[in-house]
């Protein structure tokens, strides 16, 4: 390119045009020249988009923001950012306030680290006041803002934890319809950022070994579990891949939950996200390397692990990789306590039901009659097992009743994460519990010997059928147990995985002639197969082919054409719901609607199909 000289004299003020090259100081110093240029117009654009009247005042929290278009007109994803962000860039304008403190300004809303752009010190603070309660050990306030303490402080000290914190928030807000440039540039740099600065760390510390690598970790610090610099950067590591496997790599998904409780919302989002491989191998190696959970000395990062592990167990329907952390008798314990009638303000109606609800208390109450044969004598001690997380499970359903959403927004079902019948019972105690049973339920042995067959010997007779019962029931309680409380986006594995297991034990069920055989005067395994069936045919709503055999089963004896406990018409859906409630686990909530949707569906086929066109017995 040419170079332009400007040659000044009074008799020709002109521009002469000499075509000589710039030298290399000149072309740097118009590079120079030209980015801090830009730089000053994006800084510009920024703080106008972020405050239109002006700069912010702590008073002006009754004004409305109106944030300018991003895109080309008619574009339909800009509205949608633009609403989502209105809420944010308000609390900008005046502080949060702490919960229960009246005037008092929210502590961590204050924070500022000078070497993040104001977006991004806005995603940090995001993270640390809205999202980290939902991974603190419970509610209680205290444990809150201790583990909010903990994690500011180690990423203070750790740059990479800084950033996977700040994908944290920008992730959420991006699925959550944030999709300005801002948002998206934050979201994707905090991301390669955390990459680059754990792989930095990983290869420090191979060549010159933990103990030389010290992020300047502060010893001493409350609920850190290490005394030193070396301790605290361990769990540093371990909240940034941990963070990194949560959250996922980045994706264009977008929630539809915009409005509503944050309970809904993270249900939604922690439920759509696909976990990278090569992340959770890391998070588990690591742990394992550390000595296991009980090594970790921050319960809330423990936690975390914990949920991470159980849930990739589910998934798969293996036994999750670590024990439990901590001892469950404290979560079980408040779970088979007998509900607490509600307040003495309540109307005589209220009052009444009340009553009414402590007399049935007082009378034994039997439920789970569907499941006894799992304590008869000869069953493995696994079965007895069983029964009683079977039991508990049915206690947590009791506990859990979402309550209605206000002016909720759409995407949600119109109910809330609440345990609104389980009065005194926290929520994040009963998640904490939920989590528990799972964990429970997959730790038994999943083809257990009977008491009485040696193990040189495998089972025969009726052995190996009550073997058979005990594998279906297991999967079956499992599967039920990830949707009760409510139902997961059918992305991952979890679905297509765990309806094909269920589906190869029915089919073998069947092939024994199980549908017509009655196994206990307490239940039979018709009925057994029947709930197991529905719940299937729920849970396979991801996989066409699977939902189809689940329809097929529903014709009669795996379509034999012989009858089932239940006639396959729509009006029998109350007896359906009432087999589940007498004898099995209930269908309740919107895991009810969902089998209501699929017992309509096969009714509706079946109505219209002959008794030959049937779905052949699909090879293992």
């Amino acid at each position: 390119m040419a170079h332009v000289r400007i040659n000044l004299d009074l008799n020709h003020p002109y521009l002469f045009w000499t075509p000589v090259a710039p030298t290399d100081s000149e072309r740097k110093e118009q590079i120079l020249v030209r980015h801090q240029h830009a730089a000053r117009v994006a800084h510009q654009r920024n703080k106008a988009r972020r405050y239109p009247s002006g700069l912010p005042k702590a008073s002006s929290t009754s004004c409305t923001l109106k944030r300018p278009r991003q895109g080309p007109k008619g574009s339909n994803d800009v509205d949608t950012a633009d609403t989502a962000d209105t809420d944010v860039h308000k609390r900008r304008l005046s502080p949060r306030h702490a919960p229960g403190g009246g005037n008092r300004v929210e502590p961590f809303d204050v924070l500022c680290i000078k070497s993040l752009s104001i977006d991004a010190q806005e995603m940090f603070r995001t993270a640390i006041i809205d999202l980290w309660p939902a991974f603190a050990i419970s509610r209680n306030q205290k444990d809150v803002d201790t583990w909010r303490s903990v994690t500011v402080n180690m990423a203070v000290e750790t740059p990479y934890l800084l950033q996977a914190i700040i994908y944290t928030a920008a992730s959420y807000r991006y699925f959550f319809g944030c999709r300005d440039h801002g948002t998206n540039f934050t979201r994707l740099s905090s991301y390669h950022e955390t990459l680059r600065g754990l792989r930095d760390v990983v290869v420090h510390r191979s060549t010159s070994g933990p103990a030389s690598e010290n992020q300047n970790g502060r010893p001493g610090q409350p609920g850190a579990g290490s005394g030193s610099g070396s301790g605290c950067s361990d769990d540093a590591i371990l909240l940034a891949i941990a963070l990194l496997t949560i959250h996922g790599p980045p994706s264009g998904m977008q929630g539809r939950t915009l409005l509503g409780e944050q309970q809904l919302k993270d249900y939604e989002y922690y439920g759509s996200k696909v976990w990278a491989p090569s992340h959770l191998q890391a998070l588990l190696s690591l742990v394992k390397q550390r000595g296991g959970l009980q090594a970790i000395g921050i319960q809330a990062l423990s936690g975390i692990v914990f949920t991470i592990d159980t849930t990739n167990a589910v998934s798969v329907l293996e036994k999750p990789t670590f024990a439990l952390p901590f001892p469950p008798a404290h979560f079980l314990k408040v779970l088979r306590q007998p509900r607490q009638p509600v307040n003495q303000t309540s109307s005589n109606r209220h009052k009444q039901q009340d009553r009414e609800q402590q007399q049935q208390q007082q009378q034994p109450r039997s439920v789970c009659r569907g499941f006894r044969f799992l304590r008869k004598h000869g069953f493995p001690k696994c079965g007895r097992a069983l029964l009683s997380i079977i039991e508990d499970v049915h206690a947590l359903v009791d506990k859990y009743n979402p309550t209605p959403l206000c002016g909720g927004g759409g995407g949600g079902g119109g109910q809330s994460l609440e345990s609104g019948g389980g009065v005194g019972v926290d929520f994040g105690q009963l998640v904490a519990t939920w989590r528990i049973l799972q964990h429970q339920t997959l730790s038994l042995d999943p083809v257990p010997i009977p008491a009485s067959v040696s193990s040189e010997k495998g089972p025969v007779g009726a052995e190996a059928e009550d073997l058979l019962l005990y594998r279906l029931c297991r999967v079956a309680v499992v599967i039920y147990l990830t949707e009760c409380l409510e139902p997961l986006p059918t992305i991952g594995a979890f679905h297509e995985n765990c309806s094909r297991r269920l589906m190869l034990l029915i089919d073998e069920c069947d092939k024994l002639g199980y549908w017509q055989r009655q196994r206990q005067k307490s239940g039979t395994t018709p009925e057994l197969l029947l709930w197991a069936t529905v719940l299937g045919g729920f849970t396979a709503r991801g996989t066409r082919w699977l939902r189809q055999w689940y329809v097929e089963q529903l014709r009669g004896d795996g379509g034999s054409g012989s009858p089932i406990p239940i006639p396959t018409v729509q009006s029998c859906w109350d007896d359906v719901l009432a087999l589940s409630e007498e004898k099995f686990l209930p269908f309740r909530h919107r895991q009810e609607q969902g089998c209501r949707e699929f017992w309509d569906e096969a009714c509706i086929y079946l109505a219209g199909c002959s008794g030959n066109n049937k779905v052949p017995y699909l090879p293992r």
